[in-house]
């Protein structure tokens, strides 16, 4: 959340690094398979700013106190967003057929809130795969890609963030879990024999690399202050995304 002059909350804004990461890197794929226009560049704010105001209302869900606060959140961002999302939606309203996508995942968070286990595992992966549709939305605005280049865009941002999970969860909620290590380490071995499969090429396992690194470094139970960790997720979706471009936009 913002401050306020008076040091109070003014407005409701995702914190963690990885749920803005979540957003971008999924529509800026979509935007790599496609030729760029207005469209894009009108719809992005757009649906950040839409999705912001989402995030408050499932904020005001978990605490009800923040309502003023919300309520600012959604006049702001949702006014914006509308602002921004009415050419695109005039010129090529069908693109944005996965929002319905989204917001059935939407309300399977809203199933894990009121269950106060808004943290588990499942939820975090339903969050980045119902996120993952603004790739499509971004590709479909840009006269559309192939269905394999989609899905297999889609597929790497859902493997890659699932990773994100593994590490960030590692270091802080299952530091002590050896098990949740173990699979974890698994999961980014499995990520660098890729290239093995017919048809992957080798960069996979460039782009999977330091996720690997860092979930070695996780299992080995070595503390990591929380700035730390934020540096190493920015640092890794840079090289993600440098990744994604030369794959699907070179």
């Amino acid at each position: 959340m913002t401050k306020g002059k008076r040091g109070e909350a003014s407005l409701v804004l995702p914190r963690e690094h990885g749920v803005w990461a979540m957003f971008v890197v999924p529509y800026l794929f979509g935007v790599f398979l496609v030729e760029k226009n207005v469209l894009q560049l009108l719809a992005g704010p757009g649906l950040l700013c839409g999705f912001i105001a989402v995030n408050a209302v499932l904020v005001y869900m978990r605490q009800p106190r923040f309502a003023r606060q919300v309520l600012r959140t959604l006049l702001i961002f949702g006014g914006v967003a509308a602002v921004c999302l009415v050419y695109p939606l005039i010129h090529n309203a069908l693109a944005f057929w996965p929002l319905i996508v989204m917001g059935v995942f939407a309300m399977a968070s809203i199933w894990f809130i009121r269950r106060k286990r808004e943290r588990h595992f499942v939820n975090d992966l339903l969050g980045i795969v119902g996120l993952t549709m603004l790739l499509p939305i971004a590709a479909a605005l840009g006269g559309g890609a192939s269905r394999t280049e989609l899905l297999t865009a889609m597929a790497l941002n859902v493997i890659y963030f699932t990773g994100s999970i593994f590490f960030v969860k590692a270091v802080f909620r299952e530091k002590n879990n050896h098990s949740f290590h173990f699979v974890g380490i698994m999961y980014h071995l499995l990520l660098l024999c890729l290239p093995f499969l017919p048809q992957v090429p080798a960069l996979i396992s460039v782009i999977f690399l330091p996720g690997a690194v860092k979930m070695a470094i996780a299992a080995k139970g070595i503390k990591l202050p929380v700035k730390t960790v934020g540096i190493m997720e920015i640092v890794n979706v840079l090289w993600f995304l440098a990744g994604g471009y030369v794959l699907f936009a070179t």
